[in-house]
């Protein structure tokens, strides 16, 4: 094909030219009406050529482009900046990298525009009948009035009630999509003094947005922090600077925004809706341009070091927690009026006590006696090295005193006549640790039984699983050193295994579910073959991304292989038509015989072969008979 019919395809004939502050959707619709389309679809799937169904057209109406513009360009020869200033592209990429939308079916715009782009339209008929075309600046949800003309915007028409439609299938220019009455011609109502002068500051401010080349976080702030290139982030600490400039918490803020604590703080992080931003300026009274100004440093706040770290140092010799401090040492409690606080070693389980000056604190001991108790004296040495010997196994005092029949309190000041009881308190210490450490190898032995079974099933394994079967608490299973670590390196092991094989048989089920509905030889989605399987498009993209690309690509290559049928079939109709026409002495046109072959003139702009077919009729009808 030749240069100059490849540009004749390629581009519509009538191109006119958006206007100042015109919006994406109203260019379209009055492109279409320019270049004689009955229907507003045929234009529309072919600019857009993710576009596959009427559903996703309403998609044209968060004012977004749906892929990289590639298609609109060559379409309208219109610049990428053209493009860029009909869209709410710059308003949106000012807090939040670029979207390309590939997967409309998946991907909605709305998603980010919900509250700032109005799903339908509202118009000034004064403005219309100056100049007709529909502004940009009132497609946002902010926008209530026109402060040209001091009047409301409306949104409804009088004649069949019904709300003016932003995008439908055969969306007229500057009339209802329902009952075809002139926009022009709508109601004039004015809008209150109080009301347009809270409009005029706002939508000075949107406008600012709208200006592709403004950007809130300065190029200084950007080289002073290393991750301002996370813009959501670097707009977030902007708010909270000013928040917190003013003194103000994060509920006090939400009241006078009229939202929740938790709004707030998703805001300051940068995940929250368009709107919201617009609301937590004002509460400051500030513009856009003086946010974008403002210089703030970007770097995040240095972490909180916790409380009396310095004095978190276990007394266990024996316990890692001893050689420095550690957050696995947390605060039982506080005692000012002592000046002590209480700790507890979550390692070892030890509690000790310290002074704000980092002084071990022990238990006070009564003196050792310095006369031999006389409950002590009418016992015999055998029996008092027996009641030794027994403490420094670690028994109790009670434990010693039910063997011997004694009292606990007699047990008591034997260790004590005998000076011993520092060594009994140590022995009973050890001895708890020894048995906990005997109590957590069972647990460990257990578990790691237990796990053995777990892996021969072909079910995916977590800690809540572990704990519930055999019967553990988390606690247990905490107190043992590496046995979590252990249960989730083997559970990340057998769980790939596991995903992998589910994926494997769904991926079977998958291609046979396809292999049925190609039987059809119709046109086929992604939706349609998940859906067969009981499964949706959506969370197969997200659980198995991989096998979704895989359905895709067969579908993709089904789709293709129909197409080049029905070019064939298309292409043969056109040849017979034209034969037909020849005889008859009936001039041979594009129309004329696309319409002899019944076929729309939309498949001549969307299928170069068909044209370039059209045109070897046209201009030698003779050598094709």
């Amino acid at each position: 094909m030749s240069e100059s019919k490849t540009l004749f395809v390629e581009v519509l004939p009538h191109r006119p030219a958006p206007y100042p502050g015109e919006c994406l959707s109203g260019y379209l619709v009055r492109l279409a009406e320019a270049n004689g389309f009955t229907a507003f679809w045929d234009l529309a799937r072919d600019l857009s050529p993710h576009i596959h169904n009427v559903g996703h057209l309403a998609l044209l109406r968060w004012e977004y482009p749906l892929d990289d513009w590639e298609r609109i360009r060559r379409r309208t020869q219109l610049s990428l900046a053209q493009l860029r200033a009909m869209s709410v592209a710059p308003w949106l990429e000012k807090f939040r990298a670029p979207v390309i939308l590939t997967r409309p079916g998946n991907s909605n715009p709305g998603r980010w525009l919900h509250g700032g782009v109005h799903p339908d339209l509202a118009v000034c008929p004064r403005c219309l009948q100056i100049e007709p075309y529909v502004r940009l600046l009132w497609r946002l949800m902010p926008v209530r009035v026109c402060l040209t003309h001091g009047c409301w915007l409306q949104e409804q028409c009088p004649q069949c009630g019904h709300v003016l439609r932003a995008m439908s299938t055969t969306q007229p220019h500057l009339s209802c999509a329902d009952c075809g009455m002139d926009l022009r011609h709508l109601p004039v109502v004015p809008a209150p003094e109080d009301l347009l002068l809270s409009q005029a500051r706002r939508q000075a401010d949107l406008q600012y947005l709208l200006k592709p080349e403004v950007s809130l976080v300065g190029v200084t702030e950007a080289e002073d922090a290393p991750h301002s290139l996370d813009l959501p982030k670097a707009i977030g600490r902007k708010f909270r600077f000013l928040r917190q400039q003013e003194g103000l918490a994060q509920v006090e803020i939400g009241e006078r925004m009229g939202t929740t604590k938790p709004m707030v703080g998703l805001l300051e992080r940068g995940v929250a809706p368009l709107v919201l931003y617009l609301s937590y300026l004002e509460v400051f009274s500030l513009s856009w341009s003086d946010l974008a100004d403002l210089p703030v440093p970007l770097q995040s706040k240095p972490r909180k070091e916790p409380t009396y770290f310095a004095l978190r140092v276990c007394p266990n010799s024996k316990c890692p927690n001893h050689s420095g401090t550690s957050e696995r040492v947390t605060v039982v409690k506080d005692l000012p009026a002592s000046q002590m606080v209480r700790f507890r070693c979550s390692t070892c389980g030890r509690h000790f006590t310290r002074t704000y000056e980092g002084q071990l604190v022990t238990k006070r001991h009564d003196p050792p006696a310095r006369h031999i108790d006389s409950r002590v004296a009418t016992q015999s040495p055998d029996e008092l090295m027996r009641v030794l010997e027994l403490g420094r196994q670690g028994l109790t005092s009670r434990q010693i005193a039910t063997w011997l029949g004694w009292s606990a309190t007699r047990v008591c000041h034997c260790w004590r006549t005998l000076g011993a009881e520092e060594e009994i308190r140590q022995a009973k210490f050890e001895r708890r640790l020894r048995e906990r450490q005997e109590r957590d190898a069972v647990v460990s032995a257990r578990v790691k039984q237990g796990l053995q079974s777990m892996v021969d099933q072909d079910t995916e394994i977590t800690l809540a699983r572990v704990r519930r079967e055999l019967q553990c608490s988390p606690k247990s299973l905490r107190n043992c050193p590496g046995l979590v670590e252990h249960i989730r390196g083997v559970a990340q092991v057998h769980n790939a295994l596991v995903r992998q094989r589910r994926e494997e048989a769904l991926a079977e089920q998958l291609m046979q579910a396809f292999a049925d509905l190609k039987q059809r030889s119709n046109a086929l989605s992604v939706r349609e073959v998940t859906e067969r399987v009981g499964w949706l498009a959506s969370s197969l993209f997200s659980v198995y991304p991989k096998t979704y690309a895989m359905v895709r690509q067969v579908v993709g290559e089904h789709n293709a292989a129909l197409q080049v049928i029905r070019r064939q079939k298309e292409l043969a109709l056109i040849n017979e038509a034209a034969a037909r026409l020849v005889p008859q002495g009936i001039r041979l046109t594009q129309v004329s015989i696309l319409n002899e072959a019944k076929l729309s003139p939309s498949r001549m702009v969307s299928e170069p072969a068909i044209h370039e077919l059209l045109d070897h009729w046209i201009g030698d009808p003779i050598s094709r008979r």
